[in-house]
């Protein structure tokens, strides 16, 4: 009878473990925003739709559901990933959906991609430590794109007017399929920078840093140690 008994806890051990690692689908209902902020180890993709607007999907595990946060501020998107356990792995990938979005940042060790964008006056993409961020195909009168801390990679493609792009770390920013007028480079550090001007490049900064461009720009430079070099 005890040998039963410990048969049959077994088995629903196991089944409560099954049910713990089945994959869902979960729809979440958000309010309408045009920023959006990444933080911890979550991975996220962000769309512009406005028919789906406001809204975020993801496939997980109920134990990694419970730990996605969601929360929004005066128009600012705020996604969390929180354990206090060890690290999962697999973790999900979160989309969301916006009528149209203004900037973007990732503070987490993970990949944020902004897949399509609105076109708008000014867009700004920001990362901070070992993570990525790409904004793909973005149309802006002016980009700015930074990158603090860490050895992460900050990739964006597109059109614009200006670029504004500021490296401090050993990371890198992949801004060579940003068309731009006028591209104004500020590094502190020993990454890379690459990016893209058609008539001015103004370069300033402190360290080993890298700068590749492509175009025929005029090159104002008023910077120690960095490299300037042609694509």
């Amino acid at each position: 009878m005890k040998k039963i008994l410990t048969i049959f806890l077994f088995v629903l051990t196991v089944i409560a473990a099954m049910a713990n690692d089945k994959i869902e689908t979960y729809s979440i209902k958000l309010s309408e925003f045009s920023r959006l902020k990444v933080v911890d180890a979550v991975n996220v993709d962000y769309i512009c739709s406005p028919d789906s607007a406001g809204t975020a999907f993801f496939e997980a595990t109920a134990a990694q559901a419970s730990l996605i946060g969601f929360r929004n501020n005066n128009g600012q998107l705020e996604i969390s990933f929180t354990t206090e356990v060890a690290p999962m792995t697999k973790l999900p990938t979160v989309r969301v959906y916006s009528t149209f979005l203004t900037s973007v940042e990732n503070d987490g060790d993970s990949t944020v991609r902004v897949l399509n964008v609105a076109s708008c006056p000014e867009f700004k993409a920001r990362l901070v430590g070992n993570g990525r961020l790409s904004v793909r195909n973005i149309e802006a009168t002016k980009v700015k794109a930074s990158l603090s801390t860490g050895n992460g990679t900050l990739a964006i493609t597109g059109k614009c007017d200006e670029t504004v792009l500021n490296l401090a770390g050993t990371g890198t920013i992949q801004a060579d399929g940003l068309e731009a007028v006028a591209v104004s480079c500020r590094a502190a550090g020993t990454g890379s920078i690459g990016c893209y001007a058609t008539k001015e490049l103004k370069v300033k900064g402190l360290g080993s840093t890298s700068i590749f461009y492509r175009g025929n720009p005029k090159i104002k430079k008023t910077a120690i140690g960095v490299k300037i070099q042609p694509l």
